[in-house]
């Protein structure tokens, strides 16, 4: 019984670190219902041109990967997104990974919290509003 104890608390320090280390809203999105499946390029350039609006950290087409630096929405909080086309899927799709920050004081250290749904739900619907307007040209 002890033993048993033992391992439901320890199972349940490693669950609640882990969890604060990274919280993030992953977003699966496939293609845009009742149309044909975006090419890869044609999704890249609508991730891309979305992702143009914030400040990027880094990207990569060749590994379908795109990352912003970190977005202030004020002086105590903050997050980044995480864009990735997953070309090995049919059809193709992309995650959206948001993770978010916040501290009570300039002087605190950032604490992960979990991140609003409208960031991921609005960096969707732009990349889908892109891809309209790229297959309507």
């Amino acid at each position: 019984m002890a033993k048993k104890i033992f391992i439901a608390v320890i199972s349940l320090l490693l669950f609640s670190h882990c969890s604060s280390i990274k919280v993030g809203k992953v977003e699966k999105e496939k293609a845009l219902s009742g149309t044909s499946s975006p090419s890869y390029e044609e999704l890249w350039q609508a991730a891309y041109q979305v992702s143009l609006k914030y400040p990027l950290r880094d990207f990569s087409k060749e590994e379908g990967a795109i990352e912003s630096d970190w977005i202030t929405e004020g002086e105590f909080t903050r997050y980044r997104f995480f864009i990735s086309i997953d070309s090995e899927s049919t059809p193709i799709g992309f995650d959206i990974d948001v993770q978010s920050q916040r501290r009570k004081t300039s002087t605190f250290r950032w604490q992960w919290v979990e991140p609003s749904l409208d960031k991921s739900e609005n960096l969707k619907n732009s990349i889908h509003e892109h891809l309209k307007k790229i297959r309507a040209t």
